[in-house]
């Protein structure tokens, strides 16, 4: 199978080389595909909650949608959460109509809007499928095909509290003092380490 890049038309060529592969391997799955020092905003909506990250002058700000509050974000976390934009995949496709029947397609589970610095946007949601729980489908403005998408696809970006975004926070506690007494200089002898 052969496809040219940014196309969603796969062909099969005939050949010498031989691969055991469904056409579907050769479709391009990329949700979006974002570097993170192009982000300018990010919002992510999901079932119990919400935030927004968004980048000043100098600092990233993080905003609870629910509440409103706001806190100065941590931009190595921000990088982080930024980073899963940057080749973001779904693992497959949809079984039509299997996948899609029922799904209200008004109403997303999860929603991200991605504002860039040169003002555009890119956005996806994903609406759980009435059958599994687990599956969604996904549609998103870089494609003009639905994508499947598990629910730890998503959950990568939930946050329970936009504290997660501060400085220190989830930060593994320092390690304890141990007051140790000295009775001078260690000394190794020569030819040991």
């Amino acid at each position: 199978y052969v496809r040219k890049p940014d196309s969603d038309n796969v062909y099969e060529a005939k050949g010498f080389l031989t691969r055991y592969s469904s056409i579907t391997d050769w479709r391009d799955k990329t949700i979006v595909s974002v570097e993170p020092e192009s982000v300018k905003s990010f919002s992510f909506r999901f079932p119990e909650g919400g935030y927004k990250l968004e980048r000043t002058d100098s600092t990233w700000i993080a905003t609870d949608l629910k509440s409103g509050e706001t806190v100065r974000a941590d931009s190595t976390k921000v990088i982080a959460v930024l980073r899963s934009l940057s080749h973001f995949m779904a693992p497959t496709f949809p079984k039509l109509p299997d996948d899609t029947a029922g799904i209200d397609f008004s109403k997303p589970d999860y929603e991200a809007k991605i504002l860039l610095n040169d003002g555009s946007e890119k956005t996806f949601a994903a609406y759980q499928t009435k059958k599994n729980d687990n599956v969604f489908v996904l549609k998103s403005s870089e494609r003009k095909v639905l994508l499947r998408v598990y629910k730890g696809t998503m959950r990568r970006f939930e946050r329970q509290s936009i504290d997660q975004f501060k400085s220190g926070a989830d930060s593994p506690p320092s390690p304890p003092q141990i007051n140790v007494k000295s009775s001078g200089p260690v000394v190794v002898p020569k030819g040991k380490k």
